[in-house]
């Protein structure tokens, strides 16, 4: 099956049919074209959620990067947005910062994060993440309440200048 043929498959929402084709076509012939059809599927598994084993396929997938693709740009980033899929506390922050866009409570879960940070247990990957559910706890909090908000505009900036 041509390149081609497991992109359209792919992209027609045949998921397994064209990850089987990669996987057949990587194992024949192993080059950038085939193993870039097959990391676009497993890319594909991530994003749809139908993945097993997330971390195996996240290993996979950066094998196949650096082993094959390495100068691809939009390869390297979707295999950054992939790794911070098994980073410890990623799926709980993801759920609390949708959870505080819609209007649910962003100060309980600050807090829990803010013990993470502070206790160097969440990755610098979340840090992005983490000043944003730290800005809506700040839009949450009392404006009569100076001392806790500037408490949480000092974390939010401290946050900024860890990204540096």
């Amino acid at each position: 099956m041509t390149i081609q043929e497991i992109a359209a498959l792919r992209r027609s929402g045949h998921l397994a049919e064209a990850t089987e084709a990669a996987e057949k076509e990587f194992a024949r012939n192993a080059n950038k074209f085939t193993a870039g059809a097959l990391f676009w599927c497993l890319n594909d598994q991530l994003k749809n959620q139908s993945a097993g084993d997330v971390a195996a396929i996240v290993e996979r997938m950066k094998s196949l990067y650096n082993d094959h693709c390495p100068e691809d740009e939009y390869m390297q980033k979707s295999l950054a947005s992939a790794e911070r899929l098994v980073l410890p506390h990623y799926l709980e922050l993801k759920q609390a910062l949708e959870n505080a866009k819609q209007g649910a409570d962003a100060i309980a879960p600050q807090r829990e994060f803010s013990s993470y940070y502070d206790g160097g247990e969440l990755a610098p990957q979340l840090y992005p993440d983490f000043g944003w559910l730290t800005y809506y706890a700040l839009k949450q909090t009392a404006p009569d309440d100076a001392n806790k908000r500037k408490n949480l505009l000092n974390l939010y900036l401290t946050q900024v200048s860890d990204l540096d």
